[in-house]
């Protein structure tokens, strides 16, 4: 595999100096997300900036009556398609009648926002956004999008990337394609709501989280091991597999943060911990969501499931070791948050299923 160092003069080459090697180098010229990334890596994005956006492209993603952890997954695998497969400038994402019903943020914006997306995330460059395909096709008629590449429109589902993969897979070449889904994935973060961004970065009352390494884990308990789309796994599996990780160094872990859609995970986790992880008090193990089960679902949960839910993701990103399961979308789009923020791959552990694409 190409490592990364020679992903990285590839594309800056092909920027700042308009040579390109790949066959589908020349989009990659009109791509700016800004410093989307600390790392270096952001650069093959770094020239994707379109002030006179109208957003004509013909492809969309609908978002879908699930959890937001389904529908990021799928969004940013959907744009990075249109982007890689269509060679499209701009993408959108389609949130039809009832969406978000519950999430409204009027007193914590102070009014300059109601309900909505817009409670999350403000504008994204080259992510264009609309209540109803009837909206969105009707942009496309008033900026002049042809009656033939209006019928090729489509909207973009997980499904119909897996079903194309081979074109995927052909047309990523060299670009890598967890990080490039990264990349996406921080580029929506960083447009995050001021007041969002104040609920999230708010002192949490244990230090510890901010000044020592420490362990996170994501247990899911929840709809799809019900249903059985995915199996149980036990806890002292998680930790069975931080162990093996960290080795030695097992000893600097001074805490562990607990995510999870069970709301009697957190004395169970505890009571095992003291098998693995001796040295940590029961205190410093913790469960941000409290005594209620957080699933932000988008047609029925509020704000604050919401900050519960993002400020996990983030804590979960900060650790030392995260595990977690990526069939679960929560696991996989925690990976895909620490790829973004340099994480080594090798710290983002699954205890079920291991494969990376088709998400």
């Amino acid at each position: 595999m190409i490592g990364f160092k020679k992903i990285i003069v590839i594309f800056f080459l092909s920027i700042v100096g308009n040579v390109i090697s790949t066959p589908n180098g020349e989009w990659l010229n009109t791509y700016d997300v800004g410093n989307v990334i600390s790392t270096p890596n952001d650069e093959w994005l770094n020239t994707y900036d379109n002030p006179g956006l109208t957003c004509t492209g013909i492809e969309r993603y609908p978002w879908q009556e699930c959890g937001i952890g389904f529908n990021m997954n799928s969004l940013i695998n959907s744009w990075l398609y249109s982007l890689i497969v269509g060679k499209n400038k701009d993408f959108s994402v389609i949130f039809p009648d009832g969406t978000f019903n519950n999430l409204k943020c009027y007193e914590e914006s102070d009014g300059m926002a109601t309900s909505g997306w817009e409670c999350l995330f403000n504008d994204i460059p080259n992510l264009c956004k609309f209540n109803s395909i009837q909206d969105w096709t009707d942009n496309l008629i008033h900026n002049n999008v042809s009656e033939s590449l209006r019928e090729r429109a489509n909207g973009i589902k997980m499904r119909d990337i897996r079903r194309d993969r081979s074109s995927f897979e052909n047309n990523l070449g060299e670009i890598d394609y967890l990080f490039a889904l990264s990349v996406l994935l921080k580029n929506i973060w960083n447009h995050m709501t001021p007041w969002m961004r104040k609920d999230l970065d708010k002192d949490y009352d244990n230090t510890l989280f901010m000044e020592s390494k420490y362990l996170g884990l994501h247990i899911r308990r929840g709809d799809k091991v019900k249903s059985g789309e995915a199996k149980a796994v036990e806890v002292e599996d998680y930790f069975k597999a931080a162990l093996e990780y960290l080795g030695d160094k097992s000893n600097e872990i001074k805490g562990i943060w607990v995510a999870s859609d069970d709301v009697n995970i957190l004395e169970e986790v505890r009571d095992i911990s003291e098998f693995y992880f001796p040295l940590i008090y029961r205190e410093d193990i913790v469960y941000n969501s409290g005594d209620k089960r957080v699933v932000t679902h988008s047609t029925w949960q509020d704000y604050s499931s919401f900050v519960t839910l993002m400020y996990d993701w983030e804590k979960l990103t900060s650790s030392e070791l995260f595990v977690g399961t990526f069939s679960s979308n929560f696991g996989r789009l925690v990976a895909i948050f620490r790829e973004a923020e340099g994480k080594p791959r090798s710290s983002s552990i699954s205890v079920d299923i291991k494969k990376w694409f088709p998400l």
